[in-house]
């Protein structure tokens, strides 16, 4: 009795209680799901989707068919064949004429219904011009026409062997004219499932996650670029191809070093955050419904192939540069998504099959239809960037008082590596701080003020504490901004100097001056470096270290550590090396010592002669891209390198010229008269992969390597030792190369 009386009392409760919606049941109330139902034996592996006028709908399959689906919003759609025998078909598009094109795995196919029985009986070739080996994953996704009338087709990269040899132009997008000649125009897509014109021109494609994608993206596709995959690349040394060989691929550093080291190298439009933001993105589609299909007009929906679900995206263009936002839409669809496409009516066709890429949906395929309902969801619309901040536009006013409130919010940013690894955790990953929220008079934007926004990271943004006036949250808080371009005026280099004692000048000042209008410089002391400095840290493009980081602030160390364990930019002055000792196995890089030498490749100690400084010959290194000593990318896409990296050994060029690092361009001898730090000979203090520039007789003086792909910059001068004009155009050469190109 006791044990009834207590469940009725809690059903009691539960009834009293106000139960809130799940974000499943919210979802759906805003866009419902529809399932197409389809007759028994037909296996609906989507492959392709073409809405055609009066609720009609073609359907290409991975199993070579074509299925007209009629009444495809009814609960009684028909279905009829229309064509069979096709190569895994991947796409469909109109053609002129009442044609249908089709992007099969070897060739784009033209069909057409002649004598108009619903079934096709002519099947001509547009184009074959790319080559296959018989690899299982040699895809071909499209075709789509650009605003010129061309065709273009995305090829996937083979995984594994190719067994009848290797193929030509896999991993590059092709177009194609009227005449069907081919032209390959971009070069290093991995899995380019998706492939659209945008509504404003440009062509547009998603590419999975794997090895040389850090993560899943979305990226505009122009002539000549490379998207960063190495596989295949070698086609690109074939005269018909409008991709420059990219050369040495330089493996584990970040993206925007990449971009900065690669002059064609392309990066995304937006970032998918893996498993944040989906896995696999593929097809998409943009709404131009006029509102048919709810608040998001003229955004794209991304499909994802292993969650089942649909992401959305709002681009915008800053400086020219097309960049935006993802966001969370529709989850729980019943199988992968590969295909995604408006009909007439405003509805969404879902095409899903799961056969080679596994899925979290419940059905092996499926087609789906989703409807807007008419009741608008509490979403942030829209992500928009602002000189200091970002612009969050919602579909429904806010409650003044949560909106703003910057405790509302949290945001972090964080990028990725361009390494053959398969994926790339984020990394130069910080915290942000949200100074400023502040609501517009009718309540449906606000403005964040965001210090350390950064070019080329994505910008987590999660908006949990925000409410409506009713106190309902946000369907799905959070938003996934890749930041490419600020608006406003270009962001200058930023320097951080980190020195002992009280702050020089004197460095700083070289260094403003040798970046002129470009470059920013700040001094932070290394004992008492202020409240803000790990913001200083954070937000630089150069941290030049010219203190003992033994003595370094433990509030500044860590902000330190983790910039250069970033892979970011360094130089470092002699009184960086104070105490450094390479680690033994295990010892921990926490340790200031022990980091130092981790990072810089050497340990110092004193010596009292005078010394004659001058460059050794190193003709061999170019110091432009990447690692000199690879060659090239082998088809499988890993390094093969002709240097003998003996442990312990540091790197010297042959006699001979020493003028071909651009690191001593204008770099004579001179004789340095005051007492010089410098390093042990013994070859076990200095890493193996550093590059001697400069010497003292047999004293290694000035070095490069990477660290964690970081270009680092090192020389045992200190500041005192800058007074020679070759020993200042010394270290100002060296930042100059640590940052890169712009």
């Amino acid at each position: 009795m006791a044990w009834l009386l207590s469940m009725v009392s809690l059903l009691v409760a539960m009834q009293e209680a106000e139960v809130v919606p799940s974000e499943a049941e919210r979802e759906a109330a805003a866009y419902a799901v529809h399932d197409v139902a389809m007759p028994d034996g037909i296996v609906l592996e989507v492959g392709g989707l073409l809405p055609r006028p009066d609720d009609a709908v073609l359907v290409s399959t991975r199993r070579g068919e074509i299925w007209r689906v009629e009444g495809v919003s009814t609960d009684t759609p028909t279905f009829s064949l229309f064509a069979d025998g096709l190569q895994e078909p991947l796409g469909l598009l109109a053609a002129p004429m009442g044609q249908i094109d089709v992007a099969e795995r070897g060739q784009v196919t033209r069909i057409i219904d002649r004598d108009q029985d619903g079934r096709a009986d002519g099947f001509t070739v547009v184009c074959d011009g790319w080559e296959i080996s018989g690899n299982y994953h040699e895809y071909a996704f499209g075709p789509r026409r650009d605003d010129d009338g061309n065709l273009w087709v995305t090829l996937n990269v083979p995984f594994g062997d190719q067994p009848f040899g290797v193929a030509d132009w896999r991993g590059f997008a092709v177009r194609i004219d009227a005449a069907g000649n081919m032209e390959p125009v971009c070069g290093g897509l991995r899995s380019p499932a998706g492939l659209e014109c945008a509504p404003w021109g440009d062509m547009l494609y998603t590419d999975n996650q794997g090895e040389w994608n850090g993560a899943s993206k979305l990226s505009v596709l122009r002539e000549g670029d490379f998207h960063g995959h190495p596989r295949g690349i070698h086609s690109a040394k074939l005269p018909e191809s409008r991709v420059a060989h990219p050369g040495p691929m330089p493996d584990g550093i970040l993206y925007q070093q990449a971009a900065r080291e690669m002059e064609h190298l392309a990066l995304p439009a937006v970032w998918f955050p893996y498993d944040k933001a989906g896995r696999s993105p593929s097809g998409f589609d943009f709404d131009e419904s006029a509102g048919a299909f709810g608040p998001f007009a003229g955004q794209a929906f991304v499909g994802d192939q292993y969650e089942a679900s649909l992401l959305r995206v709002a681009f915008e263009s800053v400086h020219g540069v097309l960049q935006g936002a993802v966001f969370p839409f529709r989850h729980g669809l019943v199988s992968g998504v590969i295909r995604v496409a408006f009909d007439d009516a405003g509805g969404l066709l879902v095409g899903c099959s799961d056969r080679g890429w596994p899925s979290l949906g419940t059905a092996e395929w499926g087609l789906q239809r989703i409807t807007w309902t008419g009741a608008v969801p509490f979403e942030i619309q829209e992500l928009r960037v602002l000189p200091d901040g970002f612009r969050l536009v919602f579909t429904r006013p806010v409650d003044p008082d949560t909106a703003g409130d910057t405790e509302s919010y949290s945001l972090q940013r964080y990028t990725y590596r361009l390494h053959s690894d398969y994926g790339s955790p984020e990394v130069d990953d910080w915290e942000l701080d949200v100074r400023a929220a502040e609501v517009s008079g009718d309540g449906l934007s606000v403005d964040l003020r965001v210090d350390g926004l950064r070019e080329g990271s994505v910008h987590e943004l999660r908006a949990e504490g925000v409410t409506d006036p009713d106190g309902e949250t946000l369907v799905h808080p959070d938003a996934y901004y890749t930041l490419r371009r600020l608006p406003g005026d270009p962001v200058p280099t930023r320097v951080v100097v980190v020195t002992d004692g009280e702050p020089s000048e004197g460095l700083a000042a070289l260094l403003e001056a040798f970046g002129g209008r470009g470059w920013s410089v700040r001094v932070l002391q290394a004992g008492a470096p202020g409240s803000d400095a790990e913001g200083a840290v954070r937000d630089a493009d150069l941290l030049v270290l010219a203190c003992d980081l033994r003595a370094t602030d433990p509030a500044l160390f860590e902000p330190i550590r983790h910039y250069a364990d970033a892979g970011r930019a360094v130089v470092a002055l002699g009184e960086a090396l104070s105490g450094a000792g390479l680690p033994d196995e295990g010892e921990s890089t926490g340790d200031p010592g022990v980091f130092a030498a981790a990072t810089l490749g050497g340990h110092a100690q004193q010596l009292g002669a005078a010394a004659s400084i001058a460059p050794v010959s190193v003709p061999w290194i170019t110091g432009e891209r990447g690692d000199p000593r690879v060659d090239d990318v082998d088809e499988q896409g890993s390094e093969e390198s002709d240097a003998d990296d003996d442990e312990g050994d540091y790197r010297r060029g042959p006699e001979g010229d020493h003028g071909s690092h651009r690191i001593l361009e204008g770099v004579g001898s001179w004789s340095n008269a005051s007492r010089l730090a410098t390093v042990h000979t013994d070859e076990t203090r200095l890493a193996p992969g550093c590059e001697v520039l400069v010497a003292a007789g047999d004293e290694p003086v000035a070095w490069t390597l990477r660290h964690e792909g970081g270009r680092v910059f090192v020389t045992v001068l200190r500041e005192s030792d800058l007074l020679a004009p070759a020993a200042h155009r010394l270290v100002l050469n060296g930042a100059a190369w640590a940052v890169g190109p712009r």
